[in-house]
């Protein structure tokens, strides 16, 4: 009996095995078929969400008020103040600056190279060149004037007392030649006087190109003062825009820390860098004649006192190619689409699409983001 058990014992454990996947399997059919499936956690968290809100229409939502997501939505008005932080931040360099002291400002001049010291020096020159030559111009064409009219006029003479027989014909013919001899002598005169200022005119062109791309601009040169420093502030293509001459400025030198001068934008340079970058020149006072040429800044563009208005950071949206924020218009959101600036802490500046005190979505806005893009699809 028990030799038939042990033969039989494995076709038993087979059968039991079979039995037991056929009850699981019916099982699973009746849980598909009959019963409810489990509900995913994150579905129920979602359910909730869609509910509450409602797309009204292009650019508006609307929240069921006794909804927990409302609960979680905080509204702020977006704020307004006036800041003078820069709106835009490079580097810059120390290219020259002129000390105090007597004499001619031109002897006091430091610079960052030799090569924009000698530019300067054969500028400066140039300058003494041209002013000699033009004043050399006018003298020549004075004294030819005199020198033409006077052969002339001694000419008419001439004539006038051989007409009346008085004189003999080979005086006049003799001063004629003169007229002609002064007339030629003036052109020559002039032609090298003016080609002088020619060829100084040109040397002063040619410093003054030497000087601007080395990164000085020569008037700002001329009319400096004494403390005057100038700085080379390279602004990246992309926010050329945002710089312009005559916009306030602060410099901090590495080699400085926790001094700060103030400034100006001078002038802006005729042409980008071979890296793409837009030289300008910032005039800035030093009385303390601390800076020295060479070296290294930061430059802080656009440092005038201006109203700004902000929004929490949490507020903004980026939806698709766009940045917007939810203002509460009744009892509906409107999506409202601005252009966005500088990061300030937990705050962005809305440089357009608000004018400040409309009330927005300061927190969790994120979670109305998948229906901000359907409104805004409308």
């Amino acid at each position: 009996m028990l030799g038939r058990w042990r033969e039989r014992w494995p076709d038993l454990w087979a059968n039991a095995w079979m039995t037991l996947g056929t009850l699981g399997a019916a099982v699973v059919i009746v849980s598909l078929l009959g019963g409810p499936a489990p509900a995913d956690p994150a579905a129920r968290q979602a359910a909730p969400a869609e509910e509450a809100v409602i797309v009204l229409g292009p650019g508006r939502l609307a929240l069921r008020p006794d909804t927990p997501l409302a609960a979680r939505l905080t509204v702020a008005p977006a704020a307004v103040e006036e800041v003078s932080r820069p709106r835009l931040t490079v580097t810059g360099t120390v290219l020259a600056r002129v000390y105090a002291g007597d004499g001619d400002a031109a002897e006091r001049w430091a610079f960052s190279s030799p090569d924009l010291a000698d530019a300067y020096t054969d500028w400066v020159q140039a300058q003494v060149d041209v002013e000699f030559a033009d004043e050399q111009l006018a003298r020549v064409r004075r004294l030819t004037e005199v020198q033409v009219t006077r052969s002339a006029e001694l000419k008419r003479r001439l004539r006038q007392l051989v007409e009346a027989g008085s004189e003999a014909a080979m005086e006049l013919i003799s001063a004629e030649a003169d007229l002609l001899q002064a007339e030629l002598q003036a052109q020559r005169d002039q032609f090298e006087a003016e080609n002088a200022l020619k060829v100084a005119r040109r040397a002063r062109a040619a410093a003054e190109r030497r000087l601007r791309l080395g990164g000085l601009e020569p008037l700002a040169l001329r009319e400096a003062a004494d403390g005057t420093v100038v700085l080379a502030a390279n602004v990246p293509e992309a926010h050329v825009p945002d710089v312009h001459a005559g916009q306030a400025c602060v410099a901090r030198v590495y080699g400085l820390p926790g001094a700060s001068f103030e400034g100006v934008v001078e002038s802006l340079g005729a042409a980008l860098t071979t890296e793409r970058m837009l030289r300008a020149l910032l005039r800035v006072d030093d009385p303390g004649e601390r800076l020295r040429p060479g070296m290294f800044a930061e430059v802080g563009l656009g440092t005038e006192p201006r109203p700004v208005v902000t929004v929490p950071a949490a507020a903004l949206l980026r939806v698709g190619d766009a940045d917007c924020v939810l203002v509460r218009d009744g009892d509906a959101l409107r999506v409202a689409d601005v252009v966005p600036g500088r990061r300030l802490g937990d705050l962005v500046e809305v440089l357009a699409g608000l004018t400040g005190g409309e009330p927005v979505v300061a927190r969790d806005a994120i979670l109305l983001k998948p229906f901000v893009a359907e409104a805004r699809a409308r």
